[in-house]
């Protein structure tokens, strides 16, 4: 069946927000983007440990005042920190802070309990694979936030991909975790569920990112969407471009709607953008393992 893609907007006043968003009894000021991003790796290097023995690379910007949230950044397979630049250098110019890590096998975390470990001999099947034990990397990073005088009620976890799904599953074992931005999740990523995660999420803001030319993330989004509605007591809300996958859907245009609803995360809308009139329906089967 093939269906039409339109525009939903169920905030009219979206773009128009008066206002903003900031933990109870602090103070955040309404903030545009700046008008040139510097093309430069943000904040300074630091290294954390996990519980479970991996040292972790990772950039660190902090804060410019406690009103201001930190975000925690979390890439997708193969990628790293760096695919978050443009994010974090943003965000960072508008004063909050940024933590953005180098998952377990990844990049600058390659040393394990056992010494030098890769991502490619992660085990793709298994509910406690390598991929499901990465919510031990966000445990950590919000150690080291905290070792800063940062508490997780600051924080918001922001995921791309594989990085998304983790995100969710990290959310929802944190309630004090005020908010989180998922951009291409989806059902399974190397085993890596979300549904349950979905429903445990309780009620506060989720911002849901995909694409419509991603299939498999597109469809699995939209499910996670329905859920949400529900669990979070409608505060989630969903923005579907036309092509991207992960880190690279918070950019551009994009950008300005995360940094306006990070502002307002109460706000929820929901925004399929596109300038085609139909398209195929979206795979239903994800593939073995999920791939990303």
């Amino acid at each position: 069946m093939r269906y039409r893609i339109f525009i939903f907007l169920l905030t009219a006043a979206f773009f128009g927000l008066a206002g903003a968003f900031a933990p109870p009894g602090q103070a955040a000021s309404k903030r545009s983007l700046p008008p040139q991003i510097p093309k430069v790796a943000f904040g300074e290097k630091v290294e954390f440990r996990t519980a479970d023995g991996w040292k972790l690379g990772a950039w660190y910007a902090p804060r410019r005042d406690a009103g201001l949230w930190t975000f925690i950044c979390l890439h997708g397979v193969g990628a790293g920190k760096g695919e978050w630049e443009h994010f974090a250098s943003t965000a960072a110019a508008l004063g909050y802070g940024i933590l953005a890590y180098d998952a377990r096998g990844h990049g600058e975390s390659q040393m394990g309990p056992q010494g030098r470990a890769d991502f490619r001999s992660f085990q793709r099947r298994g509910e406690d694979n390598e991929w499901n034990q990465m919510t031990a990397d966000v445990e950590a990073a919000l150690v080291f936030l905290s070792s800063q005088g940062v508490n997780s009620s600051s924080t918001v976890l922001v995921g791309g991909s594989i990085g998304a799904n983790i995100m969710l599953k990290a959310a929802s074992r944190h309630p004090e975790i005020p908010m989180a931005i998922l951009a291409s999740p989806s059902l399974n990523y190397r085993e890596v569920r979300t549904v349950n995660d979905i429903r445990q999420y309780g009620r506060r803001p989720l911002l849901l990112m995909t694409s419509q030319n991603d299939e498999y993330s597109f469809s699995g989004a939209k499910l996670l969407y329905n859920l949400g509605v529900f669990s979070t007591g409608r505060q989630v809300s969903f923005l579907a471009a036309i092509d991207g996958h992960g880190a690279p859907l918070l950019e551009g245009e994009n950008l300005e709607k995360v940094m306006r609803w990070v502002q307002n995360p109460s706000k929820s809308f929901m925004i399929v953008v596109s300038t085609i009139s139909a398209a195929p329906e979206p795979q239903r089967s994800p593939p073995p393992g999920g791939s990303r």
